[in-house]
């Protein structure tokens, strides 16, 4: 996993996250999900984010999904 937020000026940032999850002893492959984003600081207590997610999500399990899939979505937070 990878969790960053990186400043670009004193009230704009980039927001970088990525986690890839295996399953299996980490042998099989479970989800990888992708999320960059654009942060703005309002003040020192309030920064809002809005960005594009991107999920995979792999067979696994005792009862897996019928094929992998993909997720495509945009997502906000403050």
């Amino acid at each position: 996993m990878y969790f960053g937020d990186h400043p670009v000026s004193d009230r704009w940032g980039a927001h970088l996250e990525a986690q890839f999850r295996r399953t299996n002893g980490g042998l099989d492959p479970q989800q990888l999900r992708l999320r960059p984003a654009v942060n703005f600081t309002v003040n020192p207590h309030l920064m809002l984010t809005g960005g594009y997610a991107y999920v995979r999500t792999s067979r696994y399990g005792d009862y897996p999904a019928v094929a992998a899939f993909p997720e495509n979505r945009f997502f906000e937070q403050a």
